[in-house]
This record gives structure tokens, sequence and C-alpha cells, in this order.
């Protein structure tokens, strides 16, 4: 049976894509959209709903760059705390998601495609998700086949507001080496970049108050220069289960890794280190203009960090 999407704003569904696919995956581009703007959608077949409504709110036009986001990592196979951060993300409404890496415990296991799905349902109804690659992932062919992403889905990049959002497959297996594909990717993208915030995510960080790694220790050398030179606002991490923020040579480096995976308890944090907790969380952005504001958020909505940066440089609380 074909599939289709009926969509439209201010409550009609006046509009409809046809997917050219007969087969049990599909992709439609919805075209023509107004930014700024919230559309109800219903996925279906023959005209028939195959699930409840869904809304989306598109992205707004640089002059008016006013717009929230999450960002959440390494929910893996602790299906009960994961839910509790969907439904928390869901209750915060953002336009988008950024999840920093290993989304299931085994990338290679339909069964934990199948489980990350049935949690983020309700969620991904009305939250675009944009994933990294993490280890975990094990850069299974699952992962493709469930993400639709830009370029070639395992590094990419797109513009919401007055930012553009780069994220990378830092994940020890795909190569990212100075002169490897991805590193030439981002060094070309990062400099032919205009917009007045610049927000890089991938899986594994380079700065962390756990004990050093050599994949740690890759990243400071091939990727990181590039985060300097062209003046990177903001980079977000998984792969450590807690949250950190620090801020080295003036960027701002926040781990979120506590999605749902066993936690990595710190017993103190490292010189650079601005703050950490021990405990699972996600972190809510609010972008206003210059003024971008982070929340890191329990899974109660309780908040245990706050700060807030400037297009120009942080400004740190």
């Amino acid at each position: 049976m074909p599939g289709e999407v009926i969509y439209g704003r201010g409550g009609a569904y006046d509009q409809r894509i046809i997917s050219p696919s007969t087969g049990l995956r599909h992709e439609v581009t919805l075209v023509g959209l107004a930014p700024g703007t919230a559309y109800g959608y219903w996925v279906a077949s023959s005209g028939y709903p195959l699930a409840e409504p869904g809304s989306f709110r598109t992205a707004p036009t640089t002059d008016d760059p006013s717009f929230a986001f999450v960002t959440y990592g390494d929910s893996r196979t602790g299906h009960a705390t994961h839910r509790l951060i969907a439904e928390r993300i869901l209750a915060l409404k953002p336009d988008f998601a950024l999840h920093t890496g290993d989304l299931v415990g085994f990338g290679s296991r339909a069964s934990e495609w199948d489980r990350f799905f049935d949690i983020e349902r309700a969620m991904l109804a009305s939250v675009p998700l944009f994933p990294s690659l993490g280890n975990h992932e094990q850069n299974n062919r699952d992962y493709f086949d469930a993400f639709v992403l830009p370029g070639n889905e395992r590094w990419y990049a797109f513009d919401w507001g007055n930012a553009r959002i780069v994220v990378l497959q830092i994940d020890a297996i795909m190569p990212f080496g100075k002169h490897s594909e991805q590193v030439q990717w981002l060094e070309s993208t990062l400099a032919a970049n205009t917009q007045p915030w610049l927000i890089v995510c991938f899986h594994i960080p380079p700065y962390d108050a756990l004990p050093e790694d050599s994949m740690g220790d890759a990243v400071r050398i091939n990727v990181v220069p590039l985060l300097e030179r062209y003046g990177v606002d903001l980079v977000l991490n998984g792969h450590n289960h807690n949250y950190q923020r620090s801020i080295v040579n003036g960027i701002p480096y926040i781990v979120t890794g506590g999605a749902g995976a066993e936690l990595d308890h710190l017993d103190g944090p490292d010189p650079d280190t601005e703050a950490f907790y021990n405990g699972h969380h996600l972190v809510y952005f609010t972008v206003e203009g210059e003024t971008l504001t982070g929340r890191a958020l329990t899974t109660d909505g309780t908040t245990v960090d706050t700060f807030t940066l400037s297009a120009d440089g942080p400004s740190r609380h």
C-alpha cells in the first residue's frame, strides 16, 4: 500500500504528499513550508490514518531567530530512564533534539531499535531528532535505515534560525585523521559558515573529567584545532554517562551522556570543569538572537546547572 503524509497549518489538513515507494519504508519531502510555523500532519495509507496526528514547527528565519532545542545521549538499554527523558523532552516542546550517540546498546540488534522507537514514539511525532553515531551503534545498517538525515548521514550540517549545527561521526569506527574525508569536510564546512552561532555535536569528547584515553587524545589532535581556528561556540558530546561542562581555550564543551546508560560517577572536576552532575539528565537550550541559555535538567525537571553564552563568546554564571 502507498504511504502518504496529509498536512497543513491552522487546523487545516489540506495538503498531501504521496510516497513513490510501495515497500515498508517511506520517505517524503514537504516543500513550500512557511518559516517559523506550526504544522499538523497525519501519516496515512490510501487516505486512512495509521497513527495519532503529529505536529512540528519549521525553522525560523535569521531575522527572527528564537527557538529551543534539547541535547541528550547514551540512552542505550536504560529503558525506564530513557522513557522518562523522552517524556521530559515532549513536555518541553523543543523545536528539535540532538542525540550525542549510543542510542541503543547494540546497533546490530533489530529488537533494540524497535524498543528505542517504541520509547520515543510520542516524542518523535512532534520533535525532529538529529542523531550522531556512537560506538554502540556499531556503524550498523539499521541506523541508516531508521533515519533520513542530511548529506551522507554520517556527518552532516543544517541551519536552524541563526545557528549552523554540525554533526560528526566520532565513534572509534569511522576515521577522523587530519587527512580523512570527514575532517576535510569539517574544515570546509566550518570555514564556509556565516551564521552567528556555530555548534558541533559528536559522541566521544575531547575533554572530560574521567581518565584520559587514546580516543580523546585523537580528537584533541585532529578535531579540536579546527574548532578553535573557526570559532566554534559550543561543542556537545556524550560517551561518558554523566553531565560535565568545561571551558577550554574559550570553547564550552558539554558532555551529556545521561539518558539511560549506567552512570559513570565523578569524584571531582578537572581544572577546566565549570559544573558536573552524577545523574541522569538532558540539556535544554533556548536561543534568543545572540544569546543562548542552557539548562541541565534531571528527569523530573530539576535544574542542576545553568549557563549563558553570547554569540561573541561565553558568559559564565
